[in-house]
């Protein structure tokens, strides 16, 4: 009786290495969810095609939230050079537009 439990009880932890051998790293979740019945989204769109990187952006009239628990801060304009951000400036502070992609961003957080 005893060795028919321990049988079991190796079939089923080769059943669970099996099954997460197969899995690709990150994809557990998806994996465990589909066993379930739980029909997961779309994958996301291809993002190769699309506008930029650009040399500099500059995104108007957004709000800024900080992330260090600071109320949010605007609207205010994010000025992005390369792939750093040079300056938040206040919304109503002049800009040189020249050669840079805007994007408006009134309403955005």
């Amino acid at each position: 009786m005893r060795s028919r439990h321990l049988l079991a009880a190796l079939c089923c932890i080769g059943a669970a290495l099996t099954s997460t051998a197969a899995t690709a790293p990150g994809e557990e979740y998806a994996t465990r969810a589909r066993g379930a019945g739980i029909q997961l989204p779309d994958p996301a769109p291809d993002r190769a095609i699309g506008a930029g990187p650009f040399e500099r952006l500059i995104i108007k009239d957004v709000m800024l939230v900080d992330g260090e628990g600071a109320p949010p801060r605007g609207p205010v304009q994010i000025v992005v050079e390369g792939d750093r951000i040079a300056r938040i400036a206040s919304a109503s502070y002049p800009l040189d537009l020249d050669g840079a992609e805007v994007v408006e961003g009134a309403g955005m957080y």
